[in-house]
């Protein structure tokens, strides 16, 4: 099994956003060091929750850090961009990166970020697959053009190229089952974020399904838990460190996320069950769901091991080290912990 990690850079104390995305990129020039795999940005807009307005530009910046982990969005908003935008960008990063981009893509899920954006949250799954169709033409096509509901592009040719061909991998992010279906239509792997360990196991079920009947050979990392992470030297300090911080994240994400409104639309119903068990903000409810990996790195391989229960086929995991107001040196201190007493129980080696 290998492992990544997600950031989104959340301003939640004192330290101001220059140095938090400071802090962020030294984490992962850490993750490299440390023999983590990926490293992803999210994309967020209006609100504290998250800082990174562009993860392409973390993405850029890292770039020039590091020179093995791999890099990518998670991810870019499809229905907030122009597709020869995001073509552009993501030849461009894929030059800069040497080929190690990963292109993490979504269509949002915060209703208060489409407003500005003037995009409607109802169409947000059709603009999301116009715009991909798009910029893969864009990629692979020496000229293209794109005529759709809701994307027009006349015919164009791109001079920046990536360096993977034919293009990028591509990862999707997704919690519905049509999110699912898309990207085993798509051979595509998913994250997962927030999503509970019955509900994924009900998913991988269906993307299976969906592949064999494409034709599809499942020749990439499938579906991919993206989780909370909290490590340390025992449960109980463990618990003590992050639980306040971690409830405060709780009631923020709820507050943003608007879950008798979101929950009421219906492109987002399937949230409901994610929102009523992180409302009830029972610690060992939500390690039990597998929402979380919170104690040392023993407890941390049982919850793994868990995952793997409901998940046999399960090779990658994302981890969610820096939120709320953890520190710098408690972050790196988990990041450690993990990599050097978890990763190695899940390494080919040890099989």
């Amino acid at each position: 099994m290998r492992f990544g990690i997600f950031s989104t850079v959340t301003k939640a104390d004192e330290r101001s956003v220059q140095q938090l995305f400071r802090e962020n990129l030294e984490q992962v020039e850490l993750a490299e060091r440390l023999g983590y795999d990926s490293f992803w940005f999210a994309e967020h807009h209006f609100s504290t929750y998250s800082m990174i307005a562009s993860p392409n530009l973390m993405v850029a910046s890292a770039a020039q850090r590091t020179e093995r982990i791999k890099l990518g969005p998670a991810v870019n908003v499809l229905p907030f961009h122009h597709p020869i935008r995001l073509a552009e960008e993501g030849a461009m990063l894929d030059m800069m990166s040497d080929g190690r981009l990963l292109w993490g893509i979504g269509r949002g899920i915060q209703l208060g970020e489409f407003v500005p954006w003037e995009v409607d949250p109802e169409q947000s799954r059709e603009i999301f697959d116009e715009t991909h169709q798009a910029v893969i033409r864009a990629w692979t096509q020496p000229s293209f053009s794109y005529e759709g509901r809701h994307i027009h592009v006349p015919e164009t040719s791109l001079e920046i190229r990536p360096v993977q061909q034919p293009h990028p991998p591509v990862w999707t992010a997704g919690l519905s089952e049509p999110s699912v279906r898309w990207a085993a239509w798509r051979n595509y792997p998913i994250m997962e974020v927030y999503t509970l360990l019955p509900t994924m196991q009900q998913h991988w079920e269906i993307y299976q399904k969906v592949s064999a009947e494409c034709g599809h050979t499942i020749d990439h990392v499938g579906l991919v838990p993206t989780r909370h992470v909290y490590l340390a030297e025992s449960d109980e300090r463990a618990k003590a460190e992050v639980l306040p911080t971690l409830a405060t994240r709780w009631e923020q994400l709820l507050k943003l996320a608007k879950p008798d409104e979101t929950a009421q639309t219906a492109s987002f119903e399937y949230l409901k069950g994610t929102f009523d068990a992180a409302a009830r903000g029972d610690l060992s409810e939500l390690m039990d769901l597998g929402m979380l990996l919170i104690g040392t790195p023993e407890t941390a391989i049982r919850l793994i091991k868990r995952h793997q229960e409901f998940l046999p086929q399960l090779q990658y995991m994302i981890l969610f080290f820096a939120y709320g107001t953890l520190t710098q040196a408690q972050i790196c201190n988990s990041m450690r912990l993990f990599a050097e007493e978890v990763m190695p129980e899940f390494s080919e080696e040890t099989r």
